[in-house]
């Protein structure tokens, strides 16, 4: 089955260290903050059955960011979105990686403030949350630019520089 993947940060997300304060089945309210939307709308993005176009999209999502760093990400099942009812249409993202924005992006649309709390709720609960290392997303990022499919110049500054001179921390 295919899933979907959203970036978020990993610490806002682990059911294990749930506050004391919440009631069976509730979540942080931080974890909305990760789930920006747009015009009613959630960037996600289409990842294969058997994974196999995880990297490149990972790749890709970092690729986006401002300055070098780990990436943590929720990846849950297609089904939840049908689930709840929500609407999911190919759309093209703005990553660096043309190729990866128009083959593996999604949005979720028309969303309402309870949509986005009941997917909130589908996802904490329901998916596999990960992080990969700051030293194997630089190599990712080198790689991508190297094979040509990321637009090196469309990297922000900072994240060029560091990628280019293939630093994992910054040098003091």
């Amino acid at each position: 089955m295919p899933n979907l993947l959203v970036k978020v940060r990993k610490a806002r997300w682990s059911p294990a260290t749930l506050p004391s304060f919440l009631e069976n089945g509730d979540i942080p309210a931080d974890c909305l903050s990760d789930l920006r939307t747009k015009d009613n709308k959630l960037s996600v993005w289409y990842v294969d059955e058997g994974s196999s176009n995880l990297t490149r999209v990972l790749t890709a999502l970092a690729a986006s960011c401002d300055d070098l760093s780990n990436i943590d990400y929720l990846l849950f099942d297609y089904q939840i979105v049908a689930e709840l009812g929500l609407k999911i249409r190919k759309t093209s993202g703005g990553t660096p990686d043309k190729e990866a924005n128009s083959a593996w992006h999604r949005d979720l649309e028309e969303l309402s403030a309870r949509k986005v709390l009941n997917f909130a709720t589908a996802i904490f609960y329901g998916s596999i949350v990960d992080r990969k290392q700051e030293k194997l997303v630089s190599e990712w990022l080198r790689a991508g630019i190297a094979n040509n499919y990321l637009d090196r110049s469309k990297l922000k500054a900072k994240l060029a520089a560091r990628v280019q001179a293939g630093v994992s921390e910054p040098e003091l």
